[in-house]
């Protein structure tokens, strides 16, 4: 009898574990996620999107997996005078009560060996892990970028849409 009430009471106690490390789940939100479309001909991708971390505890963003892709990394870009580079982290802190966003010219999560192609429309699973907080599962948009200023070593009235776009495409939208 007195073992059957220790094994009540750990099981107890393992139940109020699993409860609590469930909640402490919900902590960490993902908003924001979307991916661009991916260069003609290239097979890098990238994904961007929010992490907040609304729990009491740090904890960080230590990798990403995709089917769509054969790996996924994380980089943070940096200026080095007036160069910009990318450079792969292993681990995004994240604060307690921060928020940390992964966007152009910060961090982001850069998908290499992409296996077909991404087109607006289409979605791309992903799967976050972190240090302490369980995977969280997403499904990633892949939007049309917003028209952005060109590097000056682009020829005059060419857009970074265009580099996304099929020369049918393209012949198609000037008619």
């Amino acid at each position: 009898m007195g073992r059957a009430i220790g094994l009540l009471a750990f099981l107890t106690c393992l139940f109020c574990f699993v409860t609590v490390a469930n909640a402490e789940d919900a902590s960490i939100t993902v908003t924001g996620a979307h991916a661009n479309p991916t260069l003609l001909g290239v097979t890098t991708g990238v994904v961007y999107f929010t992490l907040s971390n609304h729990g009491a505890t740090p904890d960080a963003l230590t990798g990403a997996a995709t089917p769509a892709a054969e790996s996924a990394e994380l980089h943070e870009d940096v200026m080095t005078g007036d160069v910009m580079s990318m450079k792969k982290i292993d681990t995004l802190p994240l604060p307690p009560g921060a928020a940390v966003t992964l966007a152009q010219g910060k961090y982001h999560l850069m998908l290499t060996g992409v296996k077909s192609p991404l087109k607006p429309g289409d979605t791309v699973p992903l799967t976050l892990t972190f240090e302490k907080h369980a995977p969280i599962e997403i499904d990633v948009p892949v939007i049309k970028p917003v028209k952005t200023p060109v590097p000056s070593s682009m020829p005059p009235g060419m857009h970074m849409d265009m580099l996304f776009e099929s020369p049918k495409q393209s012949d198609a939208n000037l008619s």
